[in-house]
């Protein structure tokens, strides 16, 4: 993996926090079904949301069952602490999965 400057990493921050997707990221601080993911019913904002933040490298997806879950990347988690969240009760990475395999989330 590269390593990214933290000038960097407050850049990608900061587009997070005027993109709306920090507070889409702080809602997938536990693993979510896909449905319930994003707060709303408007499927082209969950679409283009879920893409970009796929392609950044912040979220994955896994289905379990017949019911798809959004999970945090290992690389969001820093992204929350340069925003200032508490990252003490978000799930991420293997923990996400861990997680979700236990049943420990809802649908």
């Amino acid at each position: 993996m590269v390593e990214v400057d933290r000038e960097v990493w407050e850049s990608v921050a900061r587009w997070l926090e005027l993109t709306g997707l920090a507070k889409t990221l702080w809602r997938l601080r536990q693993p979510k079904p896909l449905s319930r993911a994003f707060g709303t019913r408007n499927t082209r904002y969950i679409a283009g949301a879920l893409e970009r933040l796929r392609a950044a490298g912040f979220v994955k997806e896994v289905a379990v069952g017949d019911v798809r879950y959004v999970y945090l990347a290992e690389r969001a988690c820093g992204l929350l602490l340069l925003l200032g969240y508490s990252v003490e009760e978000v799930a991420f990475g293997e923990s996400a999965l861990r997680l979700l395999r236990r049943g420990g989330v809802s649908a």
